[in-house]
């Protein structure tokens, strides 16, 4: 599934070619997922508000 609708609201998915998801994006929001292999790294994401970057160790 690549895209999702829940009443007015549509969720768009990325994967890679591993069909990891790498992406959401939910309209006014974007999370993006970075990946070394199957182990996640970081997560970023974007809104109307902002950036916000979460590491993960």
């Amino acid at each position: 599934m690549t895209q999702l609708q829940q009443g007015a609201q549509v969720f768009d998915y990325r994967y890679d070619p591993s069909d990891y998801r790498i992406g959401i994006n939910a309209g006014i929001a974007t999370r993006d997922f970075y990946l070394e292999g199957e182990h996640l790294e970081a997560a970023h994401s974007w809104e109307e508000s902002g950036y916000t970057a979460m590491s993960i160790q």
